[in-house]
C-alpha cells in the first residue's frame, strides 16, 4: 500500500465505510481506503476530482473490477463483519499514478502461495522439484486481465465524446469478430465486458485476448471513421490510446504485448 497511514486495521464490524466516504470526501480528502477481507480487496481512491474511483479483486470468483460497480459492491460488503479498513493519505498526483497502475503485485504473490500451499481448488502445478512450481502463467493472466480492463476503461472513457454508448458498440464489434476470435462470441460465455466488468476464461492466452479486443476496438474506429461527424471523436480516441499505451508500455512489454495494441494507432 503506498501513502502515508492515517487509521490502519480498523474493523468494519464498527465503521460505517459508507459515512466514512462521505466524512473523507467533504474534508477534501486525497489517498485511497483500502478494504479487506479473506480473498478479497476493494479500494477506493480520492483524487482532485469530485468524483471517486473504485476497484476491486473477488479471488472467490476471479472477478476483476472497477467502476462504479465496484463501488456499489465494496459498500455492500463493507457491511460484512471481520473486514479490515486502512486509511493513506498521499497528494493527489501520487494518489493519481497508483490509481493508473494494477495491484497485481500482491495478488499474485498471494494466490501463488496459495497453490503452493494446497489452500484453493486448483491442482498446484508442481513438479520436482518443488522450490520452483510452474506459477509464471498465473502471474501474467491476471496481469493480462488488468490490463485489458485498463485499456477497454480508457477507450471507452474517450468514447464518451460520440455520445453512443461503448457497451453496445463494443458487443457489436466483438459480435462482427467472433469468426476470427470465438471467445468473442457472447454465446460461448468465455469473454464478456459489461458495465465496467470484464470476465475472462481461463483457457484464453493474454496474446489471443488482445489480438481479438483490439480488432473489436480497431473496427469500432474504422466504423467511426466512415462518418464525418465522428472524425474529431476518432482523433480524440487515437491520442487517448496513445496516451494509455505511453502510460502503461512496461506493462505491455512485459506481456510481449506492444506490437498488438500499437495496431489500434495504425
Amino acid at each position: 500500500m503506498k501513502g502515508s497511514p492515517i487509521y490502519q486495521n480498523l474493523t468494519t464490524s464498527f465503521v460505517d465505510l459508507s459515512m466514512l466516504v462521505r466524512f473523507l470526501r467533504d474534508r477534501r480528502f486525497t489517498g485511497t481506503v483500502k478494504v479487506e477481507w479473506e480473498g478479497y480487496d476493494g479500494e477506493i481512491f480520492f483524487t482532485r476530482s469530485p468524483r471517486l474511483h473504485a476497484r476491486e479483486y473477488d479471488r472467490s470468483i476471479g472477478r476483476i473490477a472497477q467502476g462504479q460497480n465496484a463501488f456499489r459492491r465494496i459498500l455492500q460488503r463493507s457491511r460484512r463483519p471481520s473486514g479490515k479498513i486502512h486509511i493513506l493519505k498521499n497528494d493527489p498526483d501520487r494518489t493519481a499514478d497508483v490509481l493508473r497502475k494494477p495491484f497485481v503485485d500482491k495478488r499474485i504473490a498471494a494466490q501463488a502461495r496459495s497453490i503452493v500451499s494446497g489452500k484453493c481448488d486448483q491442482i498446484a502445478p508442481v513438479m520436482k522439484p518443488v522450490a520452483t512450481p510452474k506459477l509464471p502463467s498465473v502471474g501474467r493472466r491476471t496481469k493480462a486481465a488488468l490490463l485489458a480492463t485498463d485499456l477497454l476503461l480508457s477507450f471507452k472513457e474517450a468514447f464518451k465524446s460520440t455520445k453512443i454508448s461503448f457497451d453496445t458498440a463494443f458487443a457489436v464489434a466483438c459480435g462482427f469478430k467472433a469468426d476470427e476470435f470465438p471467445f468473442l462470441d457472447p454465446d460461448c460465455n468465455d469473454f464478456s465486458f459489461f458495465k465496467d466488468e470484464i470476465f475472462i476464461g481461463n483457457n484464453i492466452d493474454p496474446l489471443e485476448l488482445f489480438d481479438g479486443i483490439t480488432s473489436a476496438l480497431s473496427h469500432i474506429i474504422t466504423r467511426l471513421a466512415e462518418e464525418k461527424r465522428f472524425l474529431t471523436s476518432v482523433v480524440f480516441l487515437r491520442h487517448r490510446l496513445q496516451l494509455h499505451i505511453s502510460e502503461r508500455n512496461d506493462d505491455y512489454r512485459d506481456l510481449r504485448l506492444t506490437f498488438i495494441v500499437d495496431r489500434l494507432l495504425r
